[in-house]
């Protein structure tokens, strides 16, 4: 008997090991996500705005131009919905409320609205 409890309570701590992985996994994933969602400018002329269902709009000048994205391996993929415009992978981090973007044309700091 006490052989079948001790192995029920390793089972269970093994479970709870596993859970506890997900959730933090599931939280850093959305934790970049519930950061980026938001109104970001670099300029007043240049405007990204980032919604929670992954998709969004680039705002430059009086010209508007809606995409879809995704954030996946420390890259934000944005694929815009009109195929003249051209799609963009940047890498991406996060200080205090600035959004760093970077790509082989450079690097763009945007700050949140």
């Amino acid at each position: 008997m006490k052989k079948k409890r001790k192995l029920k309570l390793k089972n269970l701590a093994i479970l709870l090991c596993f859970l506890v992985i997900i959730i933090l996994v599931i939280k850093v994933v959305f934790s970049d996500k519930l950061k980026l969602v938001g109104t970001w400018t670099n300029d007043n002329v240049t405007i990204y705005e980032f919604y929670k269902n992954n998709t969004g709009k680039l705002i430059v000048s009086l010209h508007e131009y809606e995409f879809n994205y995704k954030l996946k391996d420390n890259y934000l993929y944005i694929d815009f919905e009109n195929e003249k415009s051209e799609d963009s992978k940047y890498s991406y981090s996060f200080k205090e409320k600035k959004l760093i973007l970077k790509n082989e044309n450079g690097t763009f700091t945007f700050i949140k609205k």
